[in-house]
């Protein structure tokens, strides 16, 4: 694998701006203007320092490369035939140290946390000391959750409809740095008053189902999050050197630090999390560690285990379709073979964890630099257990280097409604294309044959048909787990008048935050508080859109001067209640 990934630009919800570069476009419609400025993100697969037992040496190829700076690392492990074969670290833990990362380097897992937290429930439940089925008890849920009678189950398979709180904190102004304790994110998903979904009708990525859940074991079992997980998982998993990060501001020991590329510098800049939600996230762990749990998982799995069983069946909606989910892990296939899976990302942090359960075999990749794992671990799985897979790796597409013409590209460029509170915005500049939606924030893609566009550093790809006056009218997005699709929107004219009288001051009791409508450039903008006025584009319906983060407004067509709301979508927080703000409202 090469050095570098492909040009990125990600954006944070939370400033609005680039996490990792800068980015400025204008223009109107979906062109840029000549001149637009993208300053690549070069996802650095370097690795200065390298710490690799012999089993390992083959993984040079994928994780180090020239380069004498010191750059954020990787810790890998690998399983095969039921056992820890070998592990690996890659680049630095620390960069200001130098410190090297080794298998015994801790990070922040992220989401591969959730697995933990399921894996306590599933246990409790095969016990008979939980009801994965029984609705959750109202002090726990909340209000909305409650009347909808939300399920255990439904919290652990992203179900439940709940408002994911990670997506709701920085809608209400949060900034990355914020500390945002667990009761905090509690009070933030009891406020509020709706949910994206009827439970159990829709699977939709949220993390404050893992929150509440982490609740439902703590009440169960009476003992806090981390001393059950100790109990129950890290001491029989043999994993000596994990822990929960229930207190931001503890120093652990030999926790890597995280960081992210400034590519308009060329420096690398501390990406701060401070956050301590429990259940979704936080857990520190390292490689050595994680491919225990692999071999403990799999050593169950062959035992018959009924915790494992109970984990690793696909969930059912409503109507009785499976999803690719089970309790706490995906459940997908990977060239042929069954895969559980998951990933993390947490500022800088990222994991990924591949299990294989029918040939016995295991990946795990952490990195602490902002590049995506899941499709290195991939690559270290080719690599080791390649000929176990009954279905061959597929051979790069030769023609994702094919320059088209400018007219054909310019066939993209539009706005498109994938899902509510999802759009994209495909951006045409002669012949370069850009991508701007949640949660790939801007980034370039590459154009592949017969309408299709890849995002090659994420896997993610568009693919385009039904021509009409010269433009694609249907996409369809494979890469962000289940498959997206959607429609070309109409974008729309809006009178001075209009911008006018939707200006103004409004209050969201769910977020107990402020948002301003204005007008920026001569298109409606809105202002959420400590960042500045962001432009939206109009579309057809009444919405008003800023793909890049996310962020879809509906503003009924009486809405004005006499008009007192809106609402605010996201992916996964919809349904959001603006009003006017009056005096009472708290400043």
């Amino acid at each position: 694998m090469e050095a570098k990934l492909d040009v990125d630009v990600n954006f944070d919800l939370a400033t609005r701006r680039p996490t990792a570069a800068s980015i400025d476009v204008r223009g109107p419609g979906s062109t840029l203007r000549p001149g637009a400025r993208f300053c690549a993100l070069t996802c650095v697969l370097l690795a200065s320092v390298a710490r690799a037992e012999p089993g390992c040496a083959a993984l040079d190829g994928i994780f180090r490369a020239a380069g004498a700076d010191p750059v954020p690392g990787f810790a890998v492990a690998v399983v095969a035939d039921g056992v820890l074969r070998c592990t690996a670290g890659y680049g630095a833990a620390n960069l200001e140290f130098g410190q090297p990362v080794t298998a015994h380097t801790r990070f922040n897992i992220a989401s591969l946390s959730k697995q933990f937290t399921a894996y306590a429930l599933a246990r409790a439940a095969t016990a008979r000391r939980v009801d994965l089925d029984r609705a959750i008890e109202p002090p726990i849920a909340g209000d909305a959750a409650a009347a909808a009678h939300v399920t255990v189950r439904q919290l652990l398979t992203h179900t439940s409809g709940l408002r994911d709180v990670e997506t709701l904190f920085p809608m209400s102004g949060a900034r990355p740095g914020d500390v945002i304790t667990q009761t905090d994110a509690l009070a933030m998903i009891h406020r509020q008053r709706a949910l994206n979904f009827a439970p159990g009708t829709r699977f939709l990525y949220s993390n404050s189902g893992y929150v509440l859940a982490a609740e439902v074991a703590r009440v169960a079992s009476g003992l806090p999050l981390d001393a059950l997980l100790a109990r129950e998982v890290f001491q029989p998993a043999g994993m000596q050197h994990t822990s929960v990060l229930s207190d931001s501001a503890v120093v652990v020991e030999q926790l890597a630090s995280s960081y992210a590329l400034d590519r308009a510098t060329g420096q690398w800049r501390h990406q701060p999390y401070n956050s301590t939600l429990l259940g979704s996230t936080n857990i520190a762990s390292t490689a050595a560690d994680l491919g225990a749990w692999a071999e403990y998982l799999l050593r169950l799995h062959r035992e018959g285990d009924a915790t494992v069983r109970e984990m690793t069946t696909a969930a059912q909606r409503n109507d009785g379709e499976t999803i690719d989910y089970g309790l706490g892990l995906e459940l997908r296939m990977h060239r042929g073979l069954k895969a559980w899976s998951h990933t993390g990302a947490q500022a800088g942090f990222r994991s990924a964890l591949m299990v294989f359960p029918d040939i016995g075999a295991a990946v795990v990749v952490l990195g602490n630099g902002g590049a995506r794992t899941l499709p290195l671990a991939e690559k270290a799985a080719d690599l080791f257990f390649g000929e176990q897979f009954p279905v061959a790796a597929r051979a790069p597409d030769e023609s994702a280097t094919a320059a088209l013409q400018s007219s054909a590209i310019a066939r993209f460029a539009g706005i498109y409604e994938l899902e509510p509170g999802l759009v994209l915005e495909i951006l045409v500049d002669g012949e370069r294309i850009a991508a701007s939606m949640d949660p790939l924030g801007t980034v370039v893609l590459a154009p592949l044959a017969s309408g299709r566009l890849l995002h090659a550093a994420s896997g993610v790809e568009f693919s385009f048909d039904e021509q009409s006056d010269g433009r694609y009218r249907r996409v369809q997005v494979t890469g962000l787990g289940p498959r997206l699709s959607g429609r070309r929107q109409t974008p729309v004219q809006v009178t001075a008048e209009r911008l006018q009288a939707l200006g103004g001051r409004y209050y969201s009791s769910d977020l107990q935050a402020r948002y301003e409508l204005g007008t920026l450039d001569g298109h409606l903008s809105v202002q959420i508080p400590h960042l500045p006025p962001l432009r939206l584009t109009a579309i057809e319906g009444g919405r008003f859109v800023a793909p890049a983060i996310g962020l879809v407004l509906q503003i009924p067509a009486t809405a004005g001067k006499h008009g007192t709301s809106f609402l605010a979508h996201t992916w996964r927080a919809q349904g959001i209640e603006f009003r006017r703000a009056s005096k009472a409202d708290p400043q």
